[in-house]
């Protein structure tokens, strides 16, 4: 991945990284049901709908997906036989890639460093502290005379900071949409997520500056808390795993099926999804670790810890489902 040189940034970055998540989604659903033969689109369709019904977005992001396929090739669509198909999911592929591509912010693909899905970056910054990229994010970096930021655009990023050295001892700071987070000492992780930031520490203090200049609010080592615009939540403990992807594994304690999948889906490209219609899989609870950059690994542990078989429906989506 090319990295950029050092470079001032004075206007934030618009956060989308939930809204990227649901394009992604919404692609791999179309590009499925493309692919898919007579055989399986019924359990597709029942599948989706049910994605469908979850959030107001993902019908509308699906919707128009729908449309930009049918405006490409309006008899894609209709074709039955193998090759048609195979022509039909690289046209679809080709068109929602370049889709999202444009959907994608810019911001991002500008960043001074951005991760893949399934990557995490660890860089040292020029003052010797060091950031760590979590899957699926970006940052700007600005150091000069006057303070050393982080411009968080996408995703999530863990932050070890050292002290400054220079005459002025300049402060490190995260800045996101919502506000900044200044160290008051070394770890902790900033991430963004739909209409907020979220803030864990792990090692001594940080401060929470909402961006409209409300009431800031400071965090101990052991806590989180969430802010916008306008104003911190109250801090509260932290999950003791939710450093758990900085040592290249994930924690899961107890965790429903569908919160693991999800996770697992951050990580991995494409999709797996629980088989519809299938209220004893939703049951079920997995403790647990698994890889973090070895998504097939994972799946293959999870699929032997709870006796799962896992269905490759197409490369891009794997279903989970009862070995019966």
């Amino acid at each position: 991945m090319p990295q950029s040189p050092l470079r001032h940034h004075g206007v934030k970055a618009t956060h989308a990284s939930d809204q990227n998540a649901i394009r992604e989604t919404a692609a791999t659903w179309l590009i499925q049901l493309e692919d898919c033969n007579a055989e399986q689109k019924p359990a597709l369709e029942e599948a989706l709908a049910a994605w469908l019904k979850t959030d107001a977005q993902h019908r509308q992001v699906f919707e128009q997906m729908q449309q930009m396929w049918g405006s490409v090739d309006p008899d894609v669509a209709k074709a039955k036989r193998r090759r048609r198909r195979t022509v039909a999911s690289g046209l679809a592929m080709f068109a929602l890639s370049a889709w999202l591509l444009l959907q994608l912010p810019w911001a991002y693909w500008q960043a001074d460093y951005r991760t893949a899905t399934g990557e995490i970056l660890t860089i040292e910054l020029p003052d010797g502290s060091r950031a760590m990229i979590n899957t699926r994010s970006a940052i700007n970096l600005q150091y000069d005379d006057q303070g050393r930021t982080i411009e968080l655009v996408q995703g999530e990023v863990m932050t070890d900071v050292r002290p400054d050295n220079t005459a002025t001892s300049r402060v490190f700071r995260v800045d996101t949409p919502h506000g900044s987070v200044t160290a008051l000492g070394t770890r902790f992780s900033v991430r963004l997520e739909s209409d907020q930031t979220r803030v864990r520490v792990q090692e001594s203090q940080v401060r929470v500056t909402p961006d409209r200049q409300g009431p800031h609010a400071t965090l101990a080592a052991g806590q989180q808390a969430r802010f916008n615009p306008q104003r911190v939540t109250e801090p509260e403990a932290s999950d003791a795993n939710a450093f758990d992807w900085t040592q290249d594994r994930l924690v899961f304690v107890d965790a429903p099926l569908s919160d693991v999948v999800e996770r697992l889906n951050q990580f991995r490209p494409g999709m797996i999804a629980v088989f519809p219609g299938s209220p004893e899989l939703q049951r079920r609870r997995f403790t647990g670790v698994l890889p973090a950059r070895d998504s097939e690994a994972a799946l293959r542990l999870l699929v032997d810890s709870l006796n799962l078989r896992a269905r490759q429906i197409t490369p891009l989506l794997t279903w989970l489902e009862s070995p019966s």
